[in-house]
């Protein structure tokens, strides 16, 4: 509807257009046409033209005016007939045609809106208002990266308009061309520190490109509009990936305490408390989250470890197990591994063991499950030969940065490798 009531603004300043010249025409019908247009009295427009056309008149404006006065009441069906009319009493008159595709565009008749719109462009490819139709079409048709050229081009003729850039980053965004998107969009933020639909842009481009070093950039678009959800939502992400969880907390609850409702930022201020081992508010977000989003993987997995912290084990072995049967990897593997975790506290060693199996299975490049096998199988008096299998097996594969991990392992190999060699069962 706002585009419409748009168009419709359009379609009136387009019209004014033809009025020097409807003054001098000596057809008073015509003159009256014009007339009620100039006053957007559209209806009494629109009866006017009526007659004027039963009349048999083949006068080209008579047409153009009609086609006028029905697109300013959203009636573009009727619109596009006299539009087509006009064109064809009277071919390549620049607003008709203008006019002509603005109504196919209405009415989704997109190819025809292009076709109409080229050859509008071939009758004067300087005139901007031409091209900005056709990057118009070019967005509904989904050819966003067309559009954008056209962007480009127009934006290097007229470099000081940053409607332009704005246009062009909108766009990227909406690609996932973030890497693009950025630098524009802070081209405009700094030239109009105004602009919060584009530090909105922003935002979300630093947080999908993990820039943790921009939060001061999202911290002046707040100092210049401090009601904006989104803002405290991208900082509060950009916060959380770089691990200042307190601060992610504070702004996760600020988009909330403004109305964000959202899963994403539910669950985000429930990692951000799970963190700081808040467990209890972790909790209360993550339930509003699966209240929300039942199929939110993470939200369950991280529901089942607030239980667990809070010494509910069958409840966070229900949930990951609801979680496990959503989830679709690389969240699989993780979430075998938690359950596995669980049984293992459960002291059921052998559930506990298939599931890190799972996990392993699902996830092959993760080995820690190895160890944890190997500790499962210490726990419950199995082999320890076999223990020492999965041990080594973890050293040979684990590529991770816990060294602390490592030498634990090793600790437990060489103990395993001691009282093996203590009952003569060691092997060279």
């Amino acid at each position: 509807m706002k585009r419409n009531r748009q168009l419709s603004i359009i379609l009136s300043f387009l019209c004014l257009s033809f009025l020097p010249v409807l003054s001098q025409d000596p057809t008073t019908p015509l003159r009256n046409l014009s007339d009620q247009l100039a006053n957007k009295d559209f209806r009494s427009a629109i009866s006017i033209a009526d007659s004027l056309i039963s009349s048999g008149t083949q006068d080209y404006k008579a047409f153009y005016l009609a086609g006028l006065a029905y697109g300013s009441l959203m009636k573009f069906d009727q619109a596009r007939m006299l539009l087509m009319r006009a064109d064809s009493l009277n071919p390549n008159q620049k607003p008709v045609l203008s006019n002509l595709s603005d109504c196919c565009y209405e009415l989704s008749k997109l190819s025809e809106a292009e076709k109409i719109t080229s050859s509008l462009i071939s009758l004067d490819s300087t005139d901007p208002a031409g091209w900005l139709q056709l990057a118009r079409i070019y967005v509904r048709q989904g050819k966003q990266m067309q559009a954008i050229q056209i962007y480009r081009s127009l934006w290097q003729s007229d470099s000081l308009n940053l409607w332009f850039p704005r246009q062009i980053g909108n766009l990227l965004i909406r690609n996932d061309r973030y890497q693009e998107a950025v630098p524009v969009l802070e081209l405009v933020v700094e030239s109009d520190s105004s602009d919060i639909e584009s530090y909105v842009r922003l935002g979300l481009g630093y947080l999908k490109l993990g820039l943790v070093d921009k939060t001061t950039v999202l911290d002046k678009a707040i100092r210049q509009d401090s009601m904006v959800p989104l803002l405290y939502q991208y900082r509060g992400g950009l916060h959380l990936t770089s691990g200042v969880s307190s601060l992610a907390e504070a702004d996760f609850q600020k988009a909330v305490n403004l109305g964000d409702s959202s899963a994403f930022t539910l669950r985000h201020l429930g990692i951000s408390q799970f963190q700081q081992s808040k467990y209890d508010q972790a909790l209360n977000a993550f339930a509003a989250t699966v209240k929300l989003d039942s199929t939110d993987v993470q939200a369950w997995y991280y529901l089942g470890f607030c239980y667990k912290w809070n010494q509910d084990l069958a409840k966070a072995i229900e949930y990951l197990q609801l979680a496990v049967k959503i989830a679709i990897p690389p969240f699989t593997a993780g979430i075998f591994a938690g359950l596995g975790q669980f049984y293992s506290l459960n002291r059921d060693f052998k559930t506990a063991t298939e599931y890190y199996e799972k996990a392993l299975e699902f996830n092959p490049a993760d080995p820690v499950p190895y160890a944890q096998i190997g500790l499962l199988i210490e726990e419950s008096f199995g082999d320890r030969a076999k223990a020492k299998e999965y041990y080594e097996r973890f050293i040979k594969e684990y590529k991770g940065m816990d060294r602390n991990l490592v030498r634990y392992v090793n600790g437990r190999i060489t103990a395993i490798n001691e009282r093996l060699f203590m009952e003569g069962k060691l092997k060279k």
